[in-house]
């Protein structure tokens, strides 16, 4: 009689288990995930047959179509972050760092942080050069220029950070670029040194961003950099309200994220010309009464809540996400005044990964030239961004140039006259800091047989890295 009671229970057990296992199987009849606040693509669910044959890993993708959908998905993540963070102060979100305080911190920001992985003397050189093209073209064209990187989180209010991640170096992205930008004549706002000083908490506990008030000193700081006139919302106490719910907390926390404290001010009126439902969308464009200047800004995600303030601000105002940055076609449709520049600390070596697509700038050279053998390489195609350029570029012979060497190219017509020399954005190509990059007019080059030379500086000296014959015609 025990023995059979015992049998029973151990029964009951297991059909208990299986059940409990089995909910969220059965669940996804009606409860089914099919949003997902982690920043990835929810898997499909798969198809035996693929390209009319079977498909041999329809287990596998059924399994991750299962572990992205199970029903209830999101409430167990939830409690899964919940005991981490509470029992042992870590996040199990990988993008995510728990904090001390309830703060979370944005991984993708711990690099800078430590100061490891920290870009060469030569790729910071890379990004100087490319901004300060962008200025001077914008400059070439009467307008006004302003850049500005927005520190990370814990740049800031480091305090938070877990004990254990240490530094392993003083220097990161930031503070390397900055030393080296206040010896260029760059119109830059130096936002970490003004948050700096502000004793105000200016991030969200809970999100990767800065709050309304660090983004109306932002706006300030950036207008008035320039002395562009503007609104300042000096004399408007903000409406304080518990109701944000960051996004570093939805990752943890899907189900049972806290909303904190935000700030809302009562922004002058502006009307979205484009069919804008969200802030995070590529190109968005607006209108204002207020303004009188026409203002293309490259921006970020932290550039969301700089749009309300800056709509204002301007009378036409075209905000765009995308990169490369096509500055000369952008420049035209947009018939700006103003170009602001804004990018995340964390995001700093984008400017020498992806240089703007920009008509090349014509430049004077002057030195003892000499020819020498190189590796250097080059390659000339329709640019795939704007088909309306060729795109030349190629990696530089490190061994040949001085360390901060710019490029040059230079091209000759078929009647050996020397026709322009052009400064070329410098760029980051597979880890190589050595790659150069020219844009140019393909309606303006139409030669049949073009000379190129590729030259950099070395000491006394400027070394022609590389020469070939090209027909420009043929694109």
């Amino acid at each position: 009689m025990e023995k059979e009671m015992n049998k029973n229970k151990s029964l009951v057990y297991i059909i208990i288990c299986f059940f409990i296992c089995s909910i969220p199987l059965i669940g996804m009849i009606n409860n089914k995930t099919d949003v997902t606040t982690e920043k990835k693509e929810l898997s499909k669910f798969p198809s035996i047959k693929k390209e009319e044959s079977i498909n041999i890993r329809y287990l596998p993708e059924l399994g991750d179509y299962f572990t992205d959908h199970f029903a209830y998905r999101q409430e167990l993540v939830s409690l899964n972050s919940y005991l981490y963070t509470n029992l042992f102060n870590v996040s199990n979100t990988d993008n995510v760092i728990a904090g001390r305080n309830n703060w979370l911190y944005y991984k993708d920001s711990l690099k800078d942080y430590i100061g490891k992985d920290i870009m060469s003397d030569r790729a910071i050189f890379n990004v100087i050069n490319n901004i300060a093209m962008m200025q001077q073209y914008v400059q070439n064209k009467n307008k006004e220029f302003i850049f500005t990187i927005v520190p990370n989180k814990n740049s800031l209010y480091y305090e938070n950070m877990p004990y254990y991640y240490k530094k392993v170096s003083n220097d990161n992205n930031l503070s390397n670029l900055n030393k080296e930008i206040k010896r260029q004549n760059i119109n830059y706002v130096d936002l970490k040194s003004i948050f700096e000083k502000n004793k105000n908490i200016l991030y969200l506990k809970r999100d990767s961003h800065w709050n309304n008030k660090g983004a109306l000193l932002a706006y300030n700081s950036i207008l008035n950099k320039k002395n562009i006139k503007h609104y300042y919302y000096d004399g408007n106490e903000p409406n304080k309200q518990n109701d944000y719910i960051g996004d570093l907390n939805l990752m943890v926390y899907p189900k049972f994220s806290v909303p904190e404290e935000n700030y809302y001010y009562d922004y002058k009126q502006y009307k979205y010309v484009t069919d804008t439902k969200s802030v995070e969308e590529p190109i968005i464009k607006t209108k204002s009464s207020y303004g009188k200047n026409n203002l293309l800004m490259y921006r970020d995600s932290f550039g969301n809540t700089l749009i309300p303030f800056m709509s204002g601000a301007f009378k036409n105002a075209t905000y765009s996400k995308l990169v490369p940055y096509n500055i000369t076609e952008d420049l035209k449709s947009s018939k700006a005044d103003v170009v602001i520049i804004e990018k995340v600390e964390r995001n700093i070596d984008e400017f020498s990964n992806m240089p703007p697509i920009i008509e090349g700038l014509k430049f004077n050279i002057r030195g003892k030239e000499r020819e020498v053998y190189t590796n250097t390489t080059l390659e000339c195609s329709l640019s795939e961004e704007n088909r309306n350029y060729i795109k030349i570029s190629g990696i530089i012979d490190k061994d040949w140039i001085d360390s901060n060497s710019e490029i040059y190219i230079r091209i000759t017509n078929e009647d050996n006259q020397k026709l322009n020399v052009y400064k070329t954005f410098l760029s980051t190509v597979n880890n190589n800091d050595y790659g150069f990059t020219l844009y140019l007019d393909k309606s303006k080059v139409n030669y049949e047989n073009a000379f190129i030379e590729v030259i950099g500086k070395q000491k006394k000296y400027l070394n022609i890295l590389y020469e070939d014959a090209i027909g420009f015609d043929k694109f």
